[in-house]
């Protein structure tokens, strides 16, 4: 749906798809699952572009736990 309808003001996009590649990983679809959050890592990344206060920026991708999460070294999220 989020390909066909696109962002929504009101949605976090990347929280859906961390969702829905927790769901796919549990049914066994990893690689599926990876594709996921790497457009959820992306999604982060591009909103952080979009702050211009360093500060806020780097609150933004270390004190919201689904960010921490998605950035995390492992790059798996917690998947």
């Amino acid at each position: 749906m989020l390909d066909e309808v696109g962002d929504m003001p009101a949605l976090r996009t990347e929280e859906v798809l961390w969702h829905a590649a927790r769901a796919l990983a549990a049914d066994g679809a990893r690689e599926e699952a990876r594709g996921l959050l790497d457009r959820a890592r992306r999604e982060v990344l591009r909103k952080a572009g979009l702050i211009g206060d360093e500060t806020l920026r780097e609150r933004f991708l270390t004190a919201v736990p689904l960010n921490r999460s998605l950035l995390a070294a492992d790059g798996e999220g917690t998947c």
